[in-house]
């Protein structure tokens, strides 16, 4: 009985949101702990606050995006920097007379 009380208060986004963020995630098809934490991923579009979920994932992949795009622009840089510095090196050694 435990279970379907729980299983009507999830029915609440709000609800069902905090029972996700404190690691338990609200039962499913009879499911409870890492099975319904398995059928949520699998079945997410069946979850109480789904549009919210979708938002949040599309935002989060944006965020993601972003900070890839920043990362790939300091690898640049600093490979530009490494070259130009290798260029240096090189430039040096040709005007060293080898006798």
């Amino acid at each position: 009985m435990k279970v379907a009380a729980v299983a009507i208060l999830c029915q609440d986004e709000r609800v069902f949101e905090s029972m996700i963020q404190a690691g338990t995630p609200c039962p499913i098809d009879g499911k409870i702990g890492k099975e319904a934490k398995a059928l949520w991923s699998k079945y997410d579009h069946e979850r109480p606050d789904y549009k919210v979920y979708v938002k949040r994932m599309e935002e989060r992949k944006k965020a993601e995006l972003a900070e890839q795009i920043e990362m790939t622009k300091e690898f640049e840089r600093i490979e530009a920097e490494r070259i130009k510095e290798e260029a240096k090196k090189l430039k040096k050694m040709e005007w060293v007379d080898p006798k």
